[in-house]
């Protein structure tokens, strides 16, 4: 008989993180559209570029850009830093780039 408490938890944990994931997908919308008010083709232009990047790699960008750390992407994409640290190292391999120059490359390569 434990079992329907355990799976009516498990139930409404998964819920949650669905709920808490589309408020993630609704601030990235809006996020961009405002982004893309102030720098017009910075997402397009990568593309173009780039075609290999990834959806998740993309959303990296306008927040480096913007000039926010690791840590403060990672809370605002719920993620743990590792993975902003992994994505950050595969677009410095996308961009051939050496390991200290992703920002900079970032900010003056996509600005408009």
């Amino acid at each position: 008989m434990k079992q329907p408490k355990i799976l009516g938890k498990s139930i409404r944990e998964i819920n949650q993180i669905i709920k808490s994931t589309s408020h993630i997908d609704n601030d990235w919308g809006n996020f961009m559209l405002h982004f893309d008010k102030v720098h017009p083709d910075f997402f397009n232009h990568i593309k173009l570029r780039y075609p290999k990047i990834t959806e998740s790699e993309s959303r990296l960008r306008p927040y480096i850009h913007i000039g926010l750390s690791t840590k403060e992407i990672a809370q605002i994409l719920n993620v743990v830093t590792e993975s902003i640290w992994q994505s950050r190292f595969r677009l410095r391999k996308n961009f051939n780039l050496d390991e200290d120059s992703l920002d900079d490359f970032i900010i003056n390569s996509f600005s408009t």
